[in-house]
């Protein structure tokens, strides 16, 4: 049987497939077993899903998946978060957009919200109101940032 993670991290990886138009050199990246880190060329990201069907996605990050990708951004440039909203579709999140949302809150278990309105991007919101971005679907900013030359 296909678990649920499978199937969530099997779409961001035919998206980036898909979208670079190249080969891409693709691999796990296992730091805390859980599986959800993954290298591009040289840059990396992690996957969080949200089963729900719609509107709005919440994603939560324990300390450990902080210091998975605290741990990621010592050795893979760019650094991403790919956020699956359910059956809609995908975020791509930069580590420093990432930053900017969770700044500022001390400790515990840190969310992420995402909502869309129909035929409108997706609204990306943190812990306040101020660190808010409106971002497409699709993981091409993380493409375009993997293209970039260092």
């Amino acid at each position: 049987m296909i678990s649920e993670a499978e199937q969530y991290h099997g779409i961001v990886l035919r998206q980036l497939i898909l979208g670079a138009g190249r080969p891409l050199s693709i691999a796990l990246v296992d730091s805390q077993g859980r599986r959800d880190c993954f290298r591009v060329d040289g840059g990396a990201f992690q996957v969080k899903y949200s089963t729900r069907r719609l509107s709005p996605w919440q994603f939560s990050f324990t300390v450990d998946q902080l210091h998975e990708i605290a741990t990621l951004a010592r050795s893979y440039r760019p650094v991403w978060l790919m956020l699956v909203c359910g059956i809609d579709g995908v975020v791509a999140l930069s580590s420093h957009e990432f930053i900017q949302l969770v700044e500022g809150r001390p400790g515990g278990v840190l969310t992420i919200r995402v909502s869309r309105k129909r035929n409108e991007m997706y609204r990306v919101s943190g812990n306040t109101e101020d660190s808010t971005f409106t971002k497409s679907r699709g993981v091409g900013d993380f493409l375009s940032d993997l293209a970039r030359p260092l």
